[in-house]
C-alpha cells in the first residue's frame, strides 16, 4: 500500500507530521541560570523552549533543574526574555523532518501562557508545556500517568526476532476490540486475522461481470508498469537526469540522488476497458500491467461499501481512507511504508508481504528520493522514461530486495529480521503504521485477478519522516488517554507460537 501523503514538491511546502520524541542537544546553562532569549538563540535552538518574562523570571530558574531533567533527550530550553509581556511564552520544536526541499522546516508560533504564573498556576502552564511540546510533565516533578503509560508501552513495542519470521496469525472471529489493543494495536505488532471477511457479501458477489454490469462506464483511474514493477528504483543516468535541472541547495538534501521512484504511467478508462485489460492478460503476451490501486471506495464505488462487514476491533481508530485494489495479480509493489494503521483484506488471490520493522529506516534508505514518470504507448507495448518530475518520494526505500545484488550491496540488510506473510481470500493482515513492506501479488485460479481492499487508520503511533532517526512517538492528539484505556495492568497476551517459514525475499 503506498499512501499519497508519500510525495511532495521539491519546491512546495507540505504538511508535515507532528509528535517529538527524540533526540536533541542538551540543555543550555548551569541550574540557577536561565538563558537569555534572543533570535540568534532561537535560531540555534531547534528544541521545545520556554521563555519566561520579567515577572515571572525567578519561578522559572526555580523550575529549571527538574524540567531539564525530566526531558534531557528533547533539548528543553528554559530561557527569559526582560521585553516580553507575557509572563511565559512556550515555543514548540522545529520538526525535524523536512517535507519539502525548498526552504528549511520552521519553527510553530510560540503559545503564550495567558495568566500569571505562579506556584498555583503550574498544573496549567504544564498543561500547555505538554501539548505544545509533547511532554508528560506533571507538577509533582514526575511524569503524568499517561507519560508513565508511554514510557512502559514504548518498551513493549514489537521486533521480528528471526530471518523470514512468519507472521503471527489468529482466528478473527475470536478477537475483540480489547484483545486487538492490548495485543497488536499498542505492541505495533502486525497479525494475520484469518477469515475476517469470510462471511462477506462481497467474497461472492464481487465478480468481474458483477463489476463490468454495474460499474463498467464509470470511469476510473489506472496505472500501467512494464512486467508488474510499481514504484521501483531505478538508476537517476537512465532518465537524463542533469544535475543542473534540480537546483543545487535542493539536490543536496537528496539522501539519494543517484536514484529515483519510477511513477507508472497513468490513464483514465471506463472500468469495462480496464477489466477486458485484465481479462486477458494471461492470453495477450504484454509488458504492461494495469493496475487500479488505492482508489477511494467512499469516492467511486460508494455501493460496495454496504458488501463489507463492519470491524468492531478497529471502533476507536478514526478511517482515513479506504481503498480499492484490482489487477490481474502479477504485481510487486515496492518496498515503502504508510503512516496510517492498515488492515489489508483479500477478496480474490493471494498477497505475500516483506515486513520491517520501522528500525530500519536508514538501513532501507529513508528519505528524499526524486521521481521520475513513465509514458506507456498501447498500440506498440512500449514505455519510455518520460521526464524527471519536480517532487520527491518520502515513503520509498532507496533498495531493491529482489535484485540479484541485493546481498551484496546491502549486507547489513540481509542480516536484519523481518516478518514473511501470506493472506488467501477472506484474510486480512494489520500492518501497523509505518512498518516498511513490499507487496508481491499472485492471482486467483478462476478469475485470473487480484482483488483486495485497504483500511487506513490514524496511527497510534506515529513519527516525523522522512527523518532515519525520528522515533515512533504515541499519537496523544488523536487518541488521548485511549493507551491509559486500554493496557493491560498484566503483560501482553502470547498468542500461540506460530510455524516459521524459511523462503526468502531476495
Amino acid at each position: 500500500m503506498r499512501a499519497g501523503v508519500g510525495v511532495c514538491g521539491l519546491w512546495v511546502v507540505a504538511l508535515g507530521v507532528l509528535g517529538v520524541w527524540g533526540s536533541g542537544v542538551g540543555a543550555w546553562g548551569s541550574d540557577d541560570e536561565l538563558l537569555p532569549w534572543d533570535a540568534a538563540a532561537e535560531r540555534e535552538h531547534a528544541g521545545c523552549a520556554l521563555v519566561f518574562g520579567p515577572a515571572a523570571s525567578a519561578l522559572g530558574a526555580s523550575l529549571r533543574p527538574w524540567l531539564t531533567e525530566q526531558v534531557p533527550q528533547q533539548g528543553l530550553v528554559v530561557a527569559y526574555d526582560l521585553m516580553q509581556d507575557s509572563d511565559a511564552l512556550v515555543y514548540p520544536p522545529r520538526p525535524r523532518a523536512q517535507s519539502c526541499l525548498g526552504a528549511p522546516p520552521s519553527r510553530p508560533p510560540p503559545v503564550a501562557f495567558p495568566h500569571a504564573l505562579n506556584a498555583a498556576a503550574l498544573p496549567q502552564f504544564l498543561e500547555l508545556v505538554n501539548a505544545a511540546c509533547g511532554t508528560f510533565l506533571a507538577p509533582d516533578g514526575g511524569l503524568t500517568a499517561l507519560g508513565r503509560a508511554v514510557k512502559d508501552q514504548q518498551a513493549r513495542l514489537f521486533y521480528p526476532a528471526r530471518h523470514a519470521e512468519a507472521c503471527p496469525e489468529l482466528d478473527a472471529a475470536s478477537l475483540d476490540s480489547a484483545r486487538f489493543w492490548r495485543d497488536y494495536i499498542l505492541p505495533a505488532r502486525p497479525v494475520i486475522l484469518r477469515g475476517l471477511l469470510a462471511d462477506s457479501v462481497a467474497m461472492t458477489k464481487w465478480s468481474n461481470e458483477y463489476l463490468r454490469q454495474t460499474f463498467g462506464t464509470q470511469a476510473v483511474h489506472v496505472k500501467f508498469a512494464p512486467l508488474g514493477q510499481f514504484e521501483g528504483i531505478e538508476d537517476a543516468g537512465l532518465w537524463n537526469a542533469r544535475p543542473e535541472r534540480i537546483p543545487a541547495a535542493v539536490r543536496a538534501q537528496l539522501a539519494h540522488p543517484e536514484l529515483v521512484v519510477v511513477r507508472p504511467a497513468h490513464r483514465d478508462m471506463a472500468l469495462r476497458h480496464f477489466l477486458d485489460f485484465v481479462e486477458t492478460a494471461r492470453v495477450v503476451n504484454r509488458t504492461a500491467t494495469a493496475y487500479l490501486e488505492y482508489t477511494e471506495m467512499a469516492a467511486h464505488f460508494p455501493a460496495l461499501l454496504p458488501d463489507l462487514p463492519p470491524l468492531p476491533i478497529t471502533a476507536e481508530l478514526p478511517l482515513r481512507h479506504q481503498n480499492l485494489w484490482l489487477s490481474d495479480g502479477h504485481t510487486r509493489g515496492k518496498m515503502h511504508f504508510d503512516p496510517f494503521e492498515n488492515i489489508l483484506a483479500m477478496v480474490s488471490g493471494q498477497k505475500r508481504l516483506f515486513l520491517y520493522a520501522p528500525t530500519n529506516n536508514s538501513l532501507l534508505g529513508e528519505g528524499h528520493i526524486p521521481e521520475a514518470e513513465l509514458t506507456y504507448y498501447p498500440h506498440l507495448d512500449e514505455f519510455r522514461r518520460h521526464r524527471l518530475q519536480e517532487a520527491t518520494a518520502m515513503v520509498m526505500a532507496a533498495v531493491d530486495i529482489e535484485a540479484p545484488d541485493f546481498a551484496d550491496r546491502h549486507p547489513l540488510l540481509v542480516q536484519v529480521p523481518y516478518l514473511d506473510c501470506t493472506i488467501q481470500p477472506g484474510d486480512a493482515l494489520f500492518m501497523p503504521a509505518f512498518w516498511w513492506h513490499e507487496v508481491q501479488s499472485q492471482p486467483d485460479a478462476d478469475e485470473h485477478r487480484n482483488l483486495a481492499v485497504n483500511y487506513w487508520y490514524e496511527p497510534v503511533w506515529t513519527r516525523e519522516f522522512p527523518c532515519p532517526t525520528c522515533d515512533r512517538v504515541y499519537n496523544r492528539h488523536i487518541y488521548g488517554d485511549a493507551l491509559l484505556r486500554h493496557q493491560a495492568q498484566d503483560q501482553p497476551h502470547t498468542p500461540p507460537a506460530p510455524s516459521y517459514s524459511h523462503h526468502q525475499p531476495h
